[in-house]
């Protein structure tokens, strides 16, 4: 392939349902480097092509320090971006041993940060979940993964509902209705397993999970209910974002206002971590 000639390629990084991502040494700008393209027995298929190009056609259009950064969109197609060394923050909540709610501010803030920067330009992200945030081993953070996101005038009903099913929005998993709000919801289901290490439900399944709801059988405990540390402005913030119904959620602006108010020092404080 031409356009890649002048890139080393040194693994494959991480394989996803319909992409390939490898990390690369980029020989012209001295520089490691991640290479996303479609998986080759989808390279035909007009739907996958359909939603990687859109993904290529969003990212060019966007630039955020809190947003991976592509540098190059290439024809085969495939993106070159930059290569990011750390973990994801799943990877963080799981295994690593430290106390993330002493982060919490920081990675909210950051994370909620480009989630507005997002939304400010008419797009939506449509799979905001730990597995799509990096913290790097300087403790930089990133939002990645843009295969199913969407702009403002081209949201519809769909009727397959993709992304992780507990971060979903209600009203996404029963209309496919999206939105801004569903986003919200989906960024306070990771800020509940920040402050808790555990999500605020458990349910077999999607369909499980709203037949609860619409009897009355589901009951989300406040994130201080299982972390002692947890204030009630971030009990109260948190619960707010989850709610059931999208006009009850605030807006990212929002959130972060009232962040910065709260802790508006704590902010700018980097991710540390170490490797076990």
């Amino acid at each position: 392939m031409k356009e890649l000639e002048r890139y080393k390629i040194l693994e494959k990084a991480h394989e996803g349902g319909s992409s390939l991502i490898y990390k690369a040494w980029d020989e012209e700008n001295k520089r490691q480097v991640a290479i996303k393209m479609l998986k080759p027995g989808l390279q035909s298929n007009r739907s996958a092509l359909k939603d990687f190009l859109n993904e290529c056609e969003i990212l060019k259009s966007i630039e955020h320090q809190n947003i991976v950064k592509v540098y190059e969109i290439g024809k085969t197609p495939h993106m070159i971006m930059e290569w990011i060394e750390g973990r994801n923050l799943k990877n963080i909540i799981v295994r690593e041993r430290i106390d993330l709610s002493r982060y919490f501010f920081p990675l909210a803030w950051k994370i909620g940060d480009a989630i507005n920067y997002l939304h400010n330009k008419g797009i939506i992200h449509n799979d905001i979940k730990p597995e799509n945030i990096l913290v790097s081993l300087e403790g930089e953070v990133k939002l990645i993964d843009f295969a199913l996101a969407m702009r403002k005038g081209l949201f519809r009903g769909r009727k397959k509902v993709k992304g992780t099913p507990v971060y979903v929005a209600p009203e996404v998993l029963l209309k496919g209705e999206t939105s801004e709000k569903s986003d919200i919801f989906s960024y306070g289901i990771l800020l509940y397993e920040l402050l808790t290490g555990r999500l605020p439900y458990n349910a077999e399944s999607p369909k499980l999970l709203l037949t609860k709801k619409a009897e009355s059988r589901l009951r989300i405990l406040p994130p201080s209910y299982h972390n002692p540390w947890v204030s009630p402005f971030l009990d109260r913030l948190v619960l707010s974002l989850i709610d059931f119904s999208p006009s009850s959620r605030p807006t990212i602006r929002e959130v972060l206002v009232e962040l910065g108010r709260e802790a508006l020092s704590e902010v700018g404080r980097k991710i540390e971590w170490r490797e076990v």
